[in-house]
């Protein structure tokens, strides 16, 4: 079974931007799941019964990472759950790298990558990432290529965000 999980923070929020991802995304979806409730944690009613039905084989797919939560220790927490107990498999499509069905040695751990960063970052300074873009879209990957003038240009926007931090 494939589940796509849709979270938003409030009943007036729109989940429409993950469900286009997920009619984009390439795999047939065969049960969608949507919680209109905060992420601080995961006490949330479509999450657990998902996680109860969930098993050995199942995919979870959900557009972004924090759409899951935004406790980066209950994420975790949850990521070992379904991949280590349940042995199911999570796609994030917006990160190709947390993909267990292709990333085995994914399983029961979430990168450090620029998400981990930035809420490490984040609960000590305003935190901020500058995103370039990847050939054929690819990122954290042996297979990441990243020309020199997009390379350039952000840098040229880090340098012109420090100036206008410096004069303020």
């Amino acid at each position: 079974m494939v589940y796509g999980y849709v979270r938003v923070s409030t009943r007036e929020q729109n989940e429409d931007r993950q469900l286009i991802a997920f009619e984009r995304c390439g795999r047939k979806i065969d049960k969608v799941i949507i919680d209109k409730q905060s992420g601080k944690d995961f006490k949330r009613t479509g999450y657990q019964k998902m996680l109860k039905k969930l098993k050995k084989g199942d995919v979870l797919i959900v557009k972004s990472i924090d759409r899951l939560g935004r406790n980066y220790n209950e994420i975790i927490e949850q990521w070992r759950v379904i991949t280590k107990i349940k042995c199911a498999d999570i796609v994030v499509l917006d990160m190709p790298i947390l993909d267990t069905t292709q990333n085995k040695d994914l399983l029961g751990t979430l990168i450090s990558g620029p998400y981990h960063d930035s809420l490490f970052v984040g609960r000590f300074a305003p935190a901020a990432m500058i995103f370039v873009p990847s050939k054929n879209g690819i990122s954290h990957s042996k297979d990441e290529w990243t020309d020199f003038k997009d390379l350039a240009l952000g840098t040229d926007v880090l340098a012109d965000t420090l100036l206008t931090l410096a004069n303020e």
